[in-house]
């Protein structure tokens, strides 16, 4: 999958920014990594739930992280299995539209110990009362949370 500011056909005013040979050099910078998944109600223009708003969202979310926090954001996001072995060199991962989220059990396990060794989970565009216990129970991550 190419990264997602090149997959930003639709809007011409996505945001683009350069990033310095210091910032490339240096592992202090930060990637983002949305997670696609398998979902149980459709999908969105031919392609899973998961992937919602890419990558205009990405594009916009590491951009905003770049400005408005001292972190050095990556403006090259990827899209990244969970089970595959590099998750763990990206301390950020995005899931998006989790409500109809389905995960085999190797999809469950790698993202505990992704998240049991420090690993960031940004879930959004989910809501309500009682989210949590649905997020965390649909997932299956901790059960007894």
């Amino acid at each position: 999958m190419e990264p997602a500011r090149l997959a930003s056909r639709e809007r011409e005013n996505a945001a683009v920014w350069k990033t310095g040979a210091a910032m490339r050099a240096a592992q202090r910078h930060i990637h983002l990594a949305r997670i696609p998944y398998d979902s149980w109600g459709g999908s969105w223009r031919g392609r899973g739930k998961w992937s919602i708003d890419y990558p205009e969202s990405d594009l916009n979310m590491s951009f905003r992280l770049q400005q408005l926090t001292a972190l050095q954001v990556d403006p090259e996001g990827t899209v990244l299995n969970l089970t595959e072995d590099k998750l763990f060199h990206y301390p950020f991962i995005y899931i998006i539209e989790p409500g109809e989220l389905t995960f085999s059990g190797d999809e469950v396990k790698a993202l505990r110990k992704y998240l049991l060794t420090g690993g960031f989970l940004m879930v959004d565009d989910f809501w309500g009362e009682g989210s949590g216990k649905i997020l965390s129970a649909s997932f299956g991550v901790f059960p007894d949370a």
